[in-house]
């Protein structure tokens, strides 16, 4: 699986305090090298994949054939809310 950013993708990463910088940074590493590893909780959701930063944060990309396209990185709520507008 190929793993794509958008610009949108790294305004909500500029936005994190740095502690979660550096963790997204951990987390996406390892997405790249272990996908099914348990920490990142991988999940498709619809035309979505979700993976976990931290028990607070989410990244949310959307599934484009072989690829995933990751445009944001929000607080578990509003993740909440972008899959709930998505679903209607």
């Amino acid at each position: 699986m190929k793993h794509c950013t958008i610009a949108k993708f790294w305004k909500y990463y500029d936005a994190l305090p740095q502690e979660l910088q550096k963790a997204a940074k951990k987390q996406f590493e390892l997405l790249k090298n272990n996908p099914n590893h348990p920490s990142l909780e991988c999940k498709d959701i619809g035309h979505f994949k979700s993976a976990r930063i931290n028990d607070g944060y989410r990244a949310l990309g959307k599934i484009d054939g072989d690829s995933i396209i990751w445009f944001c990185i929000v607080p578990h709520d509003e993740y909440m809310r972008i899959l709930g507008r998505a679903k209607n």
